[in-house]
């Protein structure tokens, strides 16, 4: 009874079938192409079969085709998110790859673009930390007036802005970039507020967007609470609070955000 190659060709067609073309390709055409080397195959037995393979790109393939698709989700990624530095990287290495196969892979080169690469996507963490950090002083600053809170939230957009220009960027390249505005989430114009109150703070002006809008707003507030203050109190009486915050939502006004005041009652 000759040697039966039934089962490794159902084996390598079900290795196929459950491989998305969009995340492993080169897996996916693979065991495409194995099976259907093996389909032309007489062999009798096992070790003949996986003499002869070795003959071929078969025998490597395998591990070839799981290295370039790894590369790929890689270059996929890092471009979803905006990286687009340490997509082109990643980028590069596929490009060696593709060229050098296991060469480049078991190469010090392999390590080093390696490296280079975590070393972009560290750079884009730490930019991403530090702008975030401005945008929650900006939020502080137009959100709250007390001169307490303004102080500290001042010194955070110094310190931030200072800390750019050790990370060899500015505070207007980040702005420009998806990656780090959506980390607002804020509408358009509420992003050119707040890009226009950072310049405005850093020319030394006044950095204040709403303070007058703001105090205006708890004029209506205070008028509001003393003409209902009788109807306030009855609620009042039959709510217990057991914990209270505030929430700032994206909205289309001057900040960029409505601040909401969310509580749980027992």
């Amino acid at each position: 009874m000759g040697y039966d190659l039934t089962k490794n060709i159902e084996l390598y067609l079900l290795h196929a079938e459950h491989l998305r073309e969009d995340l492993s390709p080169n897996q996916k055409q693979y065991y495409l192409d194995a099976a259907a080397w093996l389909g032309e195959q007489n062999f009798s037995t096992a070790e003949e079969a996986v003499a002869a393979m070795k003959q071929t790109p078969f025998y490597e393939g395998g591990a070839l085709a799981k290295t370039a698709d790894d590369i790929g989700i890689r270059i996929k990624a890092m471009k979803e998110v905006g990286y687009d530095d340490v997509a082109a990287i990643h980028q590069q290495r596929k490009e060696k790859f593709d060229a050098q196969g296991n060469g480049y892979v078991f190469s010090s080169a392999w390590l080093d673009d390696y490296k280079r690469a975590g070393a972009e996507a560290e750079k884009y963490a730490r930019r991403k930390e530090v702008f975030g950090k401005i945008f929650a002083a900006y939020v502080q600053i137009t959100g709250n007036p007390q001169g307490e809170y303004r102080k500290d939230a001042e010194a955070d957009i110094t310190a931030g802005i200072q800390e750019l220009q050790t990370l060899g960027v500015t505070f207007d390249q980040l702005a420009g970039q998806p990656v780090y505005r959506n980390l607002t989430m804020t509408t358009d114009k509420g992003m050119v507020a707040f890009v226009d109150f950072v310049h405005r703070y850093l020319d030394g002006g006044p950095a204040d967007t709403s303070l007058d809008d703001m105090q205006e707003e708890q004029d209506e507030i205070a008028a509001f609470v003393q003409a209902h203050k009788a109807e306030l109190q009855a609620v009042g009486k039959n709510e217990c609070w057991k914990n209270a915050n505030c929430i700032a939502v994206p909205a289309d006004n001057d900040e960029g955000y409505v601040y909401i005041a969310e509580k749980v009652v027992e």
